[in-house]
């Protein structure tokens, strides 16, 4: 009996070997054919995106991807991330220049931080050689994340910011804009942009979308704020309509130098809703000094509607002074509010603009007001 018993327990272990390594091959090809074919929950057969792995294709969602593209924008959405937006050096190309950085920032969805970690304790020069990409998905380009840069910390008067990146166009070719904005919702502080000055270039060029916020800059100077190095058309263009862009603010640190563009304003402005706050406009870094644009600001078409320059507190006030043309040229439906024109930043000594203090050629336009801190002092 025990010798019967023992057969047959080997038997059946012999048996459920054999069943389990069957039942192994039976789950492993019914979980290959659940992923090659979904049809158990749609009936159709399986159509992968290119860029998944191995997945199912049900509501965009595979069960695993490499790098995957869920939402379809073309745009890697999980997995490692295979580029920076960390800048490590001051080469035009190639891994930690700011061009990769940029095309790494486009590639990825979301709103991308462009910060700097390049050694050395001076000022770092990139010197692009050709147009960098135009931003194409909402960043912020931040310079004071450079080691030795900090913002302004004066709420009136001289700007005091240290800045350590500088972008420069000299070797850039003709008609080439230091940066262009096309995302909207985008940020840029911290940058000494200029030198792009053949052809028509601009500074900074922000296109169609709006929504973006230009702080804490030097457009059209040297690092130090002292020198015009011009861009050759506007420091800084809204273009194409661009609406709901903030240049500077009222904040010390969001105050721009805006200067030494001589080829036409400091600001141009064809779109609406902007804001103009905060900013020294044909000064150099101290206000007491004539650095001019052309033009200090200039919204010269029809659509230019609804912008604000200035506003009613000292730190809403630009020192718009020293230009080579009007202070401000405004076409129609605007608000001037609160600026010093022609004078340094103490609002006392006259610097002057070597055409009109405001130059109107429209209709329906607000300059001062009866609102405390609404008037200009126009020298």
């Amino acid at each position: 009996m025990f010798k019967n018993e023992k057969k047959s327990a080997v038997s059946f272990i012999k048996f459920n070997r054999k069943a389990i390594l069957l039942l192994g091959v039976v789950v492993s090809l019914g979980v290959f054919g659940l992923i090659a074919s979904h049809s158990w929950a749609t009936g159709s057969s399986f159509a992968p995106k290119v860029d998944y792995a191995i997945g199912n294709a049900i509501a965009e969602s595979p069960f695993s991807v490499a790098i995957g593209d869920f939402n379809g924008d073309s745009k890697p959405d999980l997995g490692a991330q295979v580029c920076s937006t960390v800048v490590t050096t001051v080469s035009d190309s190639g891994s930690g220049s700011l061009r990769s950085a940029i095309t790494c920032a486009n590639a990825t969805s979301g709103i991308d931080t462009i910060s700097f970690n390049i050694p050395g304790s001076g000022t770092q020069t990139i010197t692009p050689t050709s147009a960098l990409p135009t931003i194409t998905d909402p960043a912020v380009i931040d310079g004071y994340t450079q080691q030795g840069a900090a913002p302004n910390t004066n709420a009136t008067g001289a700007i005091n910011a240290v800045l350590k990146i500088e972008l420069n166009g000299a070797n850039a070719g003709s008609s080439v804009n230091g940066l262009v904005i096309s995302a909207g919702g985008s940020t840029v502080r911290g940058l000494v942009i200029n030198g792009f000055s053949a052809g028509i270039s601009n500074g900074i060029r922000l296109d169609t979308n709006g929504g973006n916020v230009i702080a804490g800059n030097f457009i059209g100077t040297n690092v130090s704020g002292t020198t015009a190095l011009p861009n050759g058309n506007n420091g800084v263009a809204i273009f194409n309509n661009s609406p709901n862009n903030t240049v500077g603010g009222t904040t010390a640190a969001a105050r721009n130098l805006i200067s030494g563009n001589n080829q036409a304003a400091g600001i141009g402005i064809s779109g609406t809703n902007n804001l103009v706050q905060g900013n020294l406009i044909g000064t150099d870094a101290t206000g007491t000094v004539s650095l001019g644009n052309f033009f200090g600001i200039s919204t010269p078409l029809t659509t230019a509607i609804n912008n604000m320059i200035g506003g009613t507190t000292p730190a809403a006030r630009n020192v718009i002074s020293g230009n080579y043309n009007s202070g401000i040229r405004v076409y129609q439906s605007s608000i001037i509010q609160g600026n010093f024109i022609g004078t340094d930043v103490s609002g006392t000594a006259g610097l002057g603009n070597n055409g009109a203090g405001i130059f109107t050629f429209g209709s329906n336009n607000t300059i001062g007001g009866a609102a405390t801190g609404a008037g200009n002092v126009i020298a």
